[in-house]
């Protein structure tokens, strides 16, 4: 707008320098006659000022409901976040042992004369559960920062017999690396079974808590291990000292009983694939502006070490898409397609630990504008995560023992704010909170072929971004070809699971997404440049703030727009003080 005005002020120039000394003279002056010397009429210019290529079919000067400040205004650069991998945990049965030979009894001894006897007997055992068949240690799960060990199974049995099933307590908070043993506390619940199902008249079940203890089956390394309870009870009753007897002769021992191999619980890790999470999730503020556009869209990121496998995983992600603004800009419509070379959705043998190009799950997004003025935009919406991203598969010889499938459609309803006190100053705030409609389905292979045991509910994820940044050079004042706009820009991420994580148990089979208790805060920081009138390139880095949460080492990217249609227009006719 600013170098229209120029060449108006110079087609204004030129006239007055031609037109300036006709104008001048002075018609008293000695000299020759108008007859003689006729004065040449004076030059006419039609003065107009430069008229600016504004789209005709929008407009012929800025009348458009957007604040010129905000039509400049960079997209925020955003962070990628995925998810964490799937603990699977498998009971394999064991092989039982072989019976010994009976001895050589020996000849009984003269009995004393019996007292009232008091007995002081004790049973101990694992608590068990009954699946698929075969009866095996019941598992229960333990985190860190908690004493509780969790009861995953509804049916559990002591020696035989059915006790309720109850969570047991250790006498202190786990920590990592979890113990190979612990102590437990008494459990009411636990005892009062005990002592309905075993104890004689007179007798009393006693806790014997120095015998009891929980044994570590397996820890997963993220926070979580699985333990199986050994318990131990005394029942105890008082009686009164008889005549001691005379021996009897010792008979001979018979062979002992060989010992078969216990049953074991495997834990593998999976990747999880969520809403295309293997490749990291599609955030509604990542690259995106509070105003409808007209563009097209390429996004790069580069990921180090990300947590979707276990030993991690570089991602190179690719996230082409275009958005469509209608309604005069109030509203848009914007569709992401992201792919990646990334872990492979398939587990052989229980390791992930192959690459592959995977296919994202669709990302769709609507806008709409609620609000606009020279300082202040406000727009919100809805990001619809569409399952197209492939199932993943724990496999064991090409046979699928376990596959996740994704069928669930995520929800993120989100609103954001555009702040602009100034032509060069600008903020962005984005608030959303990403929901599973449905969940996925989890089947494991049966001889009569897959069966689904549940559904894996993926945690409501609170996502909140935060962007400041400054034209240091503003395209209004910088018509270079080339390099018109530079603004530096920091940001802030924040990405929280608001509920627990889920779990699917079927028999020996025990499903656990381990994406819980996420508390990712990220911090990108980087330079968007403006490239011509069309071309927006914004390159960033993201690192994580936090140790125990995070979606990688650090990641780098670019963000790349190509802009048409009026938001072309409006924004190479953007003027600076409007």
């Amino acid at each position: 707008m600013l170098i229209h005005h120029r060449k108006w002020l110079l087609s204004f120039a030129l006239a007055l320098t031609t037109v300036g000394p006709v104008l001048a003279q002075d018609p008293k002056a000695k000299g020759p006659s108008p007859e003689q010397n006729p004065v040449p009429p004076p030059i006419v210019l039609e003065i107009e000022p430069a008229t600016p290529p504004i789209d005709t079919a929008t407009s012929t000067q800025w009348n458009w409901r957007h604040s010129p400040r905000a039509v400049v205004s960079p997209n925020i650069y955003g962070d990628v976040t995925g998810n964490r991998p799937i603990l699977n945990g498998r009971l394999i049965p064991g092989t039982p042992g072989t019976p010994g030979t009976r001895g050589t009894p020996g000849t009984p001894g003269i009995p004393g004369m019996p007292g009232t006897p008091g007995t002081s007997r004790q049973i101990s055992g694992f608590i068990t559960s009954d699946g698929e068949g075969d009866r095996f240690n019941t598992s229960y799960l333990a985190q860190t920062g908690s004493p509780t060990l969790a009861s995953f199974s509804g049916n559990v049995s002591f020696n035989g017999q059915q006790i309720d099933a109850v969570d047991y307590s250790a006498t202190a908070p786990f920590s990592q690396p979890f113990p190979a043993t612990t102590s437990l506390l008494a459990n009411a619940t636990t005892t009062s079974n005990i002592q309905a199902l075993f104890a004689q008249p007179g007798e009393t079940a006693v806790f014997n808590g120095a015998a009891s203890n929980a044994q570590l089956q397996f820890d997963s390394g993220q926070g979580a291990a699985f333990y199986q309870i050994f318990l131990v009870y005394d029942l105890n009753t008082p009686g009164t000292a008889g005549t001691p007897g005379t021996p009897g002769t010792p008979g001979t021992p018979g062979t002992p009983v060989t010992t078969g191999t216990p049953a074991r619980l495997v834990a593998i890790a999976m990747p999880n694939p969520v809403g295309g999470g293997l490749i990291g999730r599609t955030k509604v503020a990542t690259g995106n502006s509070i105003l409808p556009r007209d563009r097209v869209i390429f996004d790069y990121d580069a990921i180090s070490n990300a947590p979707v496998r276990i030993g991690g995983q570089n991602i190179q992600r690719f996230s082409p898409g275009f958005e469509k603004a209608f309604f005069d800009g109030l509203a848009s419509i914007q569709l992401r397609m992201p792919f990646a070379s990334a872990a492979s959705p398939i587990s052989e043998g229980g390791l992930t630990n192959s690459s592959a190009a995977v296919f994202g799950n669709l990302f769709l997004q609507l806008k709409g504008l609620a609000y606009s003025s020279d300082i202040v935009t406000v727009a919100g919406g809805l990001g619809i995560s569409v399952p197209t991203a492939p199932d993943t598969r724990l496999r064991v010889n090409s046979v699928d023992l376990l596959r996740i499938r994704n069928e669930t459609v995520l929800l993120t309803p989100y609103i954001g704010v555009l702040l602009t006190p100034t032509d060069r100053l600008f903020a962005q705030a984005w608030t959303g909170v990403e929901f599973d409609t449905r969940g996925n389905p989890v089947q494991v292979g049966t001889r009569s072929g897959p069966r689904t045991i549940g559904r894996l509910n993926d945690p409501a994820l609170l996502q909140l971004d935060y962007q400041l940044g400054y034209w240091m050079i503003h395209p209004a004042l910088n018509p270079r070809p080339y390099i018109r706009g530079l603004a530096p820009f920091v940001e802030l991420h924040f990405n929280s699971t608001l509920a627990n994580y889920d779990s699917v148990a079927a028999g020996s089979v025990a499903i656990i997404d381990s994406l819980a208790q996420n508390d990712e805060f990220n911090m990108s920081a980087g330079v968007t440049s403006q490239l011509g009138e069309r071309i927006m390139l914004t390159t960033g880095v993201t690192a994580p703030l936090r140790n125990n949460s995070r979606f990688g080492d650090y990641q780098i990217g670019f963000r790349m727009n190509w802009i048409f249609g009026p938001t072309a227009t409006y924004n190479a006719l953007a003027p600076i003080g409007f």
